[in-house]
């Protein structure tokens, strides 16, 4: 058995060989990609001296307390007006000063009367203050933003400002998602006799999508060795970089996916992990024609097909930054925990914010009844027991990984 800290790093060992093609996007279509190039700024940041707040500019010299006030600068209007060290400027938050100018007054701090103006008695002046210097954030030339970097909404401002209006990004992985399994049916057919419909390729696309990637949807296969292997193949033969097959990775009589794995000349990492629930997990790759694939087979549970993608795949692209790490959030356990086994556990959870105990708690929604998608939909975290700890009693802490 392959410890769980072990398997990861297997797993994004591969995922850094995979090539990786750059494309240009618009900078609102960046969000959620990753960065190929350095964002650098064409101009200085500010373009020039700005106010802070609103107020008056002046020439400091700390002997003088009044000014005669003799023009004003808004935001984007600007007048090249010199001051002497008596005399003042009203200036807006935003509007660029004169480099006669080293220091801003707030209004707050002020008496203004017709056009002289007073400090306040009490008020404090410091040379440079509410002056924000040009190129102080950000220098001509000077790197704003880092290649690898998951870009999110509150990058978005920074590159704006640095002229980056089509950003060079590394292009989406494609994931493909195949389950097998004689009983199931595609979601728009109503299941006869013992069938059930197919749950986990729509919940894999969705997670896909969470992490940035592109999805393709390669159905349902039969638990035939030959069929499995043909759509196998078909998948190796698609634009997919990462290929899932969900079901069929145990050692019953009719799990066929690790034996295909075999005879196909998958080059197996692993395929047994120390962990509950997705012990039998099968991570490799495989050689194509148009280079290497990497190879995941999940239990066919829907709660293991779920969490396995999780704590493996998503985990791994974090890792590889390839997504927006998961958050980890330490909260305190509201229900004890019976343990099965030694194994490194992750069971779902729902977490809150308790207000008056200024604390995060979490109540475990699992089940060891791996079908009960009902604990799946009501769940928000995954709660992570390593392999040390057994029986986890009620104001334990313990850690979340949210969702």
């Amino acid at each position: 058995m392959t410890k769980y800290r072990e398997a990861l790093s297997l797993i994004v060992e591969e995922l850094k060989k995979l090539s990786n093609e750059t494309e240009r996007v618009g900078i609102l279509h960046s969000v959620g990609r990753v960065l190929s190039l350095d964002i650098i700024s064409d101009i200085y940041l500010p373009p020039f001296n700005t106010s802070e707040k609103d107020g008056i500019c002046i020439s400091y010299n700390p002997q003088i307390t009044e000014w005669d006030l003799v023009g004003e600068i808004t935001a984007g209007n600007y007048s090249d007006i010199t001051i002497s060290s008596n005399q003042t400027i009203s200036v807006m938050t935003g509007a660029k000063i004169p480099e006669s100018a080293d220091t801003v007054i707030p209004f707050e701090d002020l008496n203004v009367i017709e056009d002289e103006v007073y400090l306040k008695e009490g008020a404090k002046v410091k040379s440079g203050q509410n002056l924000i210097l040009r190129g102080s954030i950000i220098k001509q030339n000077e790197k704003a933003i880092n290649k690898n970097t998951f870009i999110k909404n509150q990058d978005i401002a920074l590159a704006a400002a640095c002229g980056a209006d089509m950003i060079e990004v590394f292009c989406k992985r494609k994931i493909a998602i195949l389950s097998t399994g004689d009983e199931l049916v595609d979601i728009y057919k109503t299941p006869a006799n013992a069938q059930i419909r197919l749950t986990n390729n729509s919940t894999v696309l969705s997670l896909i999508k969470s992490i940035g990637a592109n999805g393709i949807n390669l159905g349902i296969v039969r638990d035939n060795p030959e069929l499995i292997r043909k759509s196998l193949e078909d998948a190796f033969d698609s634009e997919a970089d990462i290929v899932i097959i969900s079901g069929g990775t145990s050692n019953g009589k009719h799990d066929f996916v690790k034996k295909v794995f075999y005879e196909m000349g998958v080059e197996i990492k692993f395929n047994c992990v120390k962990i509950k629930p997705g012990a039998p997990t099968i991570f490799g790759t495989y050689l194509t024609k148009s280079g290497t694939k990497l190879l995941f087979g999940f239990p066919g549970n829907p709660i293991s097909t779920f969490l396995c993608f999780l704590i493996f795949i998503r985990e791994a692209f974090s890792m590889a930054q390839l997504c927006q790490p998961p958050s980890r959030i330490d909260a305190v356990l509201k229900n004890k925990i019976r343990k099965k086994g030694n194994n490194r556990t992750f069971l779902l959870g729902r977490i809150i914010y308790n207000r008056k105990i200024k604390q995060y708690c979490v109540f475990p929604t699992h089940t060891w009844f791996s079908q009960n998608i009902d604990a799946l939909s009501k769940s928000n975290c995954i709660i992570e027991i390593s392999a040390g700890k057994m029986n986890l009693k009620k104001g334990d802490t313990v850690n979340c990984i949210h969702f």
